[in-house]
């Protein structure tokens, strides 16, 4: 923004402020890019953030009526703005409950760090019919997967279930397999797949 403008600009708030008529914003941006996803008016030079909450939205003519001896005014050089990212979708319940009562591989990044969490846990739980574990990464793996054979040599005699980090898989053992009934006959669920030993046609886990 040229001195000039900033100037006038300045100058403005001044009298509105004067003038009683002053909104004045904690903080604003001006000499933006700003889209506002509106079809009429699509784009805008300025905004005001008062409390948290934006105020104003348009030209560089208006804002001056926003600033008050308080305010920071922001200059972005023509440069564009956005809101930052907010991630509304969480789990906070399921997530607290998988990382206190089972195994949660969800801060590991290997195979060898899976097994030995997996494994420690199903031995510092041997009261539990079963184990149950999340947060192993899918893309670790080849096309077919975790493998059974890996759980049923931590433990072949219970059941264990251990769910993908983005929670649209599980890989399980054996046991499991044996309890549901599936085998290299049982069709894929509706809506789902069960990855299988491409020479066998069984379950690869």
């Amino acid at each position: 923004m040229s001195n000039y403008r900033f100037f006038w600009l300045v100058l403005l708030s001044v009298i509105f402020a004067v003038s009683g008529n002053l909104i004045a914003a904690d903080t604003v941006l001006v000499n933006g890019q700003f889209y506002t996803v509106d079809e009429d008016s699509s784009w805008a030079e300025a905004v005001a953030i008062e409390h948290g909450a934006i105020v104003y939205v348009g030209s560089m003519d208006s804002i001056g009526s926003y600033i008050g001896p308080e305010t920071e005014v922001i200059d972005l050089e023509g440069r564009f703005a956005m809101p930052s990212f907010v991630d509304s979708h969480i789990h906070p319940a399921s997530s607290a409950y998988l990382y206190l009562f089972t195994a949660a591989l969800f801060d590991l990044y290997t195979h060898e760090e899976y097994i030995e969490a997996i494994t420690e846990f199903a031995e510092n739980h041997p009261e539990l019919d079963g184990i149950m574990g999340a947060g192993f990464d899918p893309a670790l793996y080849n096309p077919l997967g975790p493998r059974k054979e890996w759980l049923d040599a931590i433990d072949p005699d219970r059941p264990i279930g251990i769910i993908s980090i983005d929670y649209h898989s599980m890989w399980v053992n054996s046991k499991v397999f044996e309890m549901l009934g599936w085998n290299a006959h049982t069709p894929d669920p509706p809506g789902g797949v069960i990855v299988r030993n491409p020479v066998t046609g069984e379950p690869s886990g």
